[in-house]
């Protein structure tokens, strides 16, 4: 019975998981959410063209750099402050 669970919520978790179902609203049709404001996304043909035609450099090997505290490290607070 336990592997069935786990099984059923694999599929769940791969199908999006529940998902979301209710009213329309502004920023909802019933079964998607979108930002009206948005402007349209790029295509796939975009995403090829931009593959194609990019100037691409080599990686350095080695960047040198100093962080802010002057020992080459450099700390960034993620904790939430709410």
């Amino acid at each position: 019975m336990n592997q069935l669970r786990r099984l059923r919520a694999f599929l769940r978790s791969i199908g999006g998981g529940p998902g979301y179902n209710g009213p329309p609203s502004d920023h909802f049709d019933g079964h998607h959410f979108f930002n009206p404001e948005a402007p349209a996304g790029r295509s796939f043909g975009d995403f090829l063209r931009w593959q194609r035609t990019a100037q691409r450099k080599p990686w350095p090997v080695w960047v040198e750099r100093k962080g802010k505290n002057g020992a080459g490290l450099e700390l960034l607070d993620v904790s939430s402050r709410s």
